[in-house]
């Protein structure tokens, strides 16, 4: 259970699970970015059931709540600013939040079963990658990412192209105003990028993402009334211009250099970078990733 919803949920900073009584569960996440991830998803939708997130107070008992179906407490750590970004948590946090989550577990269970990734817009099956892998050659590999800002009322966007050897042709960072979902900031993230292998007349193309909801709607050419559809539909466009493109669902570990990029995004200038002109941060974890 807890595999399968960290998949899902991707928790770049960690999560824990307790059994309460009563078939409850309790999960522990460890940065509000994390529980952010799950909250600002709403509505998740897997088949034809949904699931209902509700936010309680501060301190909030979930074994004291009267609950139809099993629930699923999610537990966060709101720890100071700074911590944002991957790293290890050194600070004792300082308070706690309570989600339940209500849903029916083995329908949902069984819907996941049906549900995993995969790699192109005709649905071929492969398995979640959870370190950064080079495409064969000649495929160009496109890590794509996007980060938040509520303080900054900003999102942005980090953006890195690779060959099969490793080596960097461009990566890119950009930001823009407005608080949006972090869904729809990741397509937001895959449109940029689409536009920007377009640019580069680049063919033969895979497209790496944290964020499996995009990455699944894309791939089944999901149609919604929304704006975030809007931009999955100019994705979709924008693909008929590519030759060979494709779209891959990685763990936020096989997408760092392009996690870095979009959260510096937020606090620097727009910019395309070359090779040789890489952030020391940057370079050495495409270093990282090579060996």
């Amino acid at each position: 259970m807890q595999n399968i919803l960290a998949s899902l949920w991707q928790p770049g900073m960690g999560m824990f699970v307790k059994q309460l009584d009563n078939n409850q569960f309790l999960f522990q996440f460890f940065h509000e970015i994390d529980i952010q991830r799950v909250i600002n998803g709403i509505p998740w939708t897997y088949d034809r059931m949904q699931l209902i997130i509700e936010r309680l107070k501060v301190g909030g008992d979930p074994k004291l709540l009267a609950l139809n179906t099993l629930d699923i407490g999610v537990q966060l750590h709101d720890v100071e600013p700074g911590f944002m970004a991957e790293s290890t948590i050194r600070k004792p946090v300082v308070s706690d939040v309570v989600t339940l989550a209500k849903l029916n577990f083995i329908d949902w269970y069984n819907a996941q079963k049906n549900n995993q990734p995969s790699h192109e817009i005709n649905g071929s099956v492969d398995t979640y990658l959870e370190h950064w892998t080079p495409p064969q050659f000649p495929t160009i590999k496109i890590n794509v990412d996007g980060a938040i800002s509520t303080n900054e009322r900003r999102f942005g966007i980090g953006l890195v192209a690779r060959s099969a050897d490793g080596i960097v042709l461009q990566a890119k960072k950009m930001s823009k105003m407005g608080i949006l979902k972090p869904h729809v900031v990741e397509a937001i993230g895959i449109k940029e990028a689409l536009s920007w292998i377009k640019a580069n007349a680049w063919t033969n193309v895979v497209v790496e993402s944290d964020c499996l909801r995009v990455i699944r709607d894309i791939q089944k050419s999901k149609h919604m009334a929304s704006p975030y559809s809007h931009i999955i539909s100019e994705c979709l466009t924008l693909c008929l211009d590519i030759v060979g493109v494709s779209f891959n669902f990685v763990k936020r570990s096989a997408n760092k250099v392009a996690h870095v990029l979009a959260r510096s995004s937020l606090s620097e200038a727009d910019c395309t970078l070359s090779r040789d002109a890489l952030p020391i941060v940057v370079a050495s974890l495409i270093l990282d990733d090579l060996i």
